[in-house]
């Protein structure tokens, strides 16, 4: 699954706050060869530790 969220902010006292938040979801592609790493490559070592950790899961994690 992947999505993104629409934010509405207002700026009370010089902060910025949320008004309103919504999120969009969306399926990922259907092609099997299409690399989840390569979607954001902001989030990519976060996705990356997640899928290692799946993928090791019932192994020990290392440190």
């Amino acid at each position: 699954m992947a999505g993104q969220y629409d934010d509405e902010l207002v700026k009370v006292n010089g902060e910025r706050l949320f008004l309103r938040r919504s999120a969009i979801a969306s399926g990922l592609p259907e092609d099997p060869e299409f690399s989840l790493l390569n979607a954001d490559q902001q989030t990519a070592h976060i996705i990356k530790s997640l899928l290692d950790a799946w993928q090791q899961l019932g192994e020990p994690i290392r440190h």
